[in-house]
């Protein structure tokens, strides 16, 4: 249970303090406001939008951001129904270890699988398995991230443009990599694991869905694959084939890392043991 001192704790304007009695956020504060998302269903359009800042968390100090899809699983496992990243244990360690501060932008999603699965979908599907979604609202939902939600971080945090970057698993893999590449002025590095580019076929991601994008890609992209279930397994052909375009597009290991670990399963526990070497990667 996280141990609060009225003395020390900071204030981040627009945002209140969680002080839930069962808040299990190891280390630093954790902030929150309610935000409207107009683009999604009218039950799902009201969304919390989390912060967590280290321990000695300092206004007029230059800081890293993280922006995280599923916001709800970065600090905290009563948020989550799933299990949680960490990500304050992690940012704790290379804290002692001389790596830049951060503080993480975590946006929850929608409760309902399927109203997640549109809002992280950034475009129409183009294989059969998926011809049944009929709408997508990924690209509303990243440029309401770049448009609306980092200029209003920006004004109450004084953040280090140079280090901000998007983390997700599966569909918020995708449409870390989708914002990434569609505002690389914004975020310079890409965090994706198990990332859902099934929903598109070859074709549709060389030819016609992501191939605008690759002129102007973000600086670093980290990729994670699992294969200790068959999510994983499937997951993997199309994330080969992202990685592989990316490499004839000039990247190569100064600003791509590829992590497969066939026994991990399609789980945050996974994600949230490759997080660390993938931070190492990109805020070095």
């Amino acid at each position: 249970m996280l141990v609060l001192n009225s003395s020390m704790i900071p204030h981040i304007r627009g945002f209140k303090l969680d002080t839930r009695k069962n808040n299990n956020t190891h280390y630093g504060y954790l902030f929150y406001r309610y935000v409207k998302l107009p683009f999604a269903s009218k039950k799902y359009q009201t969304r919390v939008v989390r912060i967590w800042v280290p321990k000695n968390f300092d206004i007029n100090k230059k800081y890293g951001v993280l922006y995280m899809s599923d916001g709800q699983n970065a600090v905290d496992e009563n948020l989550s129904a799933y299990g949680e990243w960490d990500m304050e244990d992690h940012f704790k360690k290379l804290e002692k270890e001389g790596y830049h501060q951060f503080i993480i932008v975590g946006i929850d999603c929608p409760k309902n699988s399927k109203e997640r699965t549109l809002e992280y979908l950034p475009g129409p599907c183009s294989t059969f398995r998926f011809s049944y979604l009929k709408k997508y609202h990924g690209n509303l939902f990243a440029d309401y991230v770049a448009n609306e939600l980092v200029p209003f971080i920006n004004e109450r945090i004084n953040v280090d443009y140079d280090r901000v970057g998007f983390c997700g698993s599966s569909m918020g893999g995708l449409i870390s990599f989708y914002i990434c590449s569609k505002y690389p002025e914004i975020f310079k590095f890409c965090i994706s694991f198990s990332p859902a580019f099934f929903f598109f076929s070859k074709k549709h991601i060389r030819e016609q869905f992501y191939s605008p994008n690759w002129t102007k890609p973000c600086n670093k992209y980290v990729f994670f694959i699992g294969g200790g279930d068959d999510l994983e397994r499937h997951l993997r052909p199309n994330t080969d084939y992202m990685v592989s375009l990316l490499k004839e597009n000039g990247f190569d290991d100064s600003n791509l890392l590829y992590m497969i670990d066939e026994t991990r399963i399609h789980h945050e526990s996974t994600w949230s043991d490759f997080v660390e070497p993938a931070l190492r990667f990109t805020i070095k």
